[in-house]
């Protein structure tokens, strides 16, 4: 990619660095992919010498140094000096050459000097803001449609709960669903579990993060790789009864957003399976 400038360098000419704070944990934001002995063995433990000779936690606290790596940019891979040498998958991707990892530890220990010494680091050139040069290479989802007489969130006919399942079996029901690309929900849920209380009203007690539940989505015939040319789709919520379940009334609820044609605005909806029973 070196080579690559259009719509934009693909490579880096600047990259940014930084180190977090929280109590005696020291976080090193690296904008690159680092080896095993480039990260543990010498970043950290360059790092974690001059935090731990600087006396910066509290007495009797230990300094833990964690690296996390593919922040804030992309520069590739960061290998030692040895290990650039033998030019294995790594190292030809070290774009910078074999004395990256040295300008990385240069960098960070700077940063790690004046955190000892609560003093504002030296700020250089700032990276480029690309924001309203990127690309997609992949197409924007398009509007969606529903079958007629159905709408958005509806379960497809034959496809709803059984009226009973056992813990440890897998309860699963199929809606009338949208592109989920509309809307990734980093904050919410493609799906719930809720179970149903006497008083009618129900408490969600599974989402789409967790072990038990699966949320599968599915377009139309017409469009095999599931781009969403189909409009039409289906979403599957499946949830697999945990043995320690316990015994009631549970229903299964799907949460989608859906693109109108003409307006190209995109609108929430929600649908809930009947309720079924676990028993134990």
């Amino acid at each position: 990619t070196g080579d690559i400038a259009k719509p934009y360098e693909w490579d880096p000419e600047i990259v940014p660095v930084q180190i977090l704070r929280l109590g005696n944990v020291f976080i090193l934001s690296v904008p690159g992919e680092l080896t095993t002995m480039a990260g543990r063995r010498r970043l950290r433990k360059a790092v974690t010498s001059v935090l731990e000779a600087g006396n910066i936690v509290e007495p009797g606290q230990k300094v833990h140094v964690t690296i996390a790596g593919l922040a804030n940019n992309y520069a590739s891979y960061i290998t030692t000096y040895e290990e650039y040498q033998a030019q294995r998958y790594e190292a030809a991707s070290t774009i910078f050459g074999p004395h990256t990892l040295d300008g990385y530890i240069q960098e960070f220990t700077r940063l790690a000097r004046d955190m000892v010494n609560g003093v504002p680091s030296t700020v250089g050139p700032m990276p480029p803001d690309l924001e309203d040069e990127l690309i997609q290479l992949m197409p924007e989802p398009h509007c969606d449609r529903v079958p007629q007489g159905v709408s958005f969130g509806d379960v497809v006919e034959g496809f709803d709960v059984k009226p009973q399942y056992k813990a440890g079996e897998v309860a699963t029901a199929t809606f009338h669903g949208a592109n989920p690309r509309h809307n990734q929900k980093p904050t919410g849920s493609y799906l719930t579990v809720e179970r149903v209380l006497d008083n009618g009203r129900s408490v969600a007690i599974a989402y789409d993060g967790d072990w038990e539940t699966k949320f599968n989505w599915l377009c139309g015939k017409e469009d095999p790789l599931d781009l969403g040319f189909a409009r039409t789709s289906n979403a599957t919520v499946e949830w697999a009864i945990p043995t320690d379940a316990a015994a009631g009334t549970y229903k299964l609820c799907y949460f989608g957003d859906h693109k109108i044609s003409h307006t190209s605005l995109v609108v929430p909806f929600s649908g809930c399976s009947s309720n079924f029973q676990v028993v134990v």
